[in-house]
């Protein structure tokens, strides 16, 4: 089957939107049956909650309906909002304080592969795992600021990609936002 697919793309044949591995059918009347042959196979596949929705590029999570979460490879360009990465004070940019004065992890990471970019919102839990820094310690421990300013250097000025769990979730206003969930070291 792979070796079928990797045909049909060297020979240019147009990919089908549906599935993105199975050319498009041309064969009039059929192409419709194929079509709903192919997304009742698809709903039997999604009823099998073991089974995991797979994706190469992030342009395939943009389509609609967006995977709930998937695991893909990128890169990262630089958070939003835009920080120097060059003193610690820096990383205040990615604190939020809260109404009841406390602090919180929110921003983004602008991300990029081959197909598009995205900006993946990244806050709480997952933010102090990844920085290995709590809201507080950005304000009272200057040591740690340090270690975590370069773990996010690290992560940003990588030539390399990077892997990620992400989860699409619709927000108040009706859009689809990503949340990362996990970034692996």
């Amino acid at each position: 089957m792979l070796r079928d697919h990797q045909t049909r793309i060297d020979q240019g044949v147009p990919t089908n939107l549906v599935s993105g591995i199975l050319p498009k059918r041309v064969h009039g009347s059929h192409q419709a049956q194929n079509i709903d042959r192919f997304r009742e196979d698809s709903n039997e596949t999604k009823s099998d909650s073991s089974k995991k929705r797979l994706h190469s590029k992030l342009g395939e999570c943009l389509v609609k309906p967006a995977p709930a979460s998937f695991h893909i490879q990128f890169k990262v360009l630089h958070t939003i909002p835009k920080c120097k990465l060059s003193s610690a004070e820096d990383l205040k940019e990615l604190c939020f304080r809260n109404k009841d004065g406390s602090l919180s992890f929110r921003f983004a990471l602008h991300v990029t592969d081959s197909s598009t970019e995205l900006d993946i919102l990244c806050f709480g839990a997952v933010a102090r795992k990844i920085l290995r820094i709590t809201e507080d310690d950005v304000v009272t421990s200057s040591s740690k600021c340090e270690e975590a300013l370069a773990t996010l250097k690290s992560i940003v000025t990588s030539e390399s990609s990077t892997n990620g769990t992400i989860r699409s979730t619709l927000g108040k206003d009706n859009k689809i936002y990503f949340v990362l969930r996990s970034l692996e070291d």
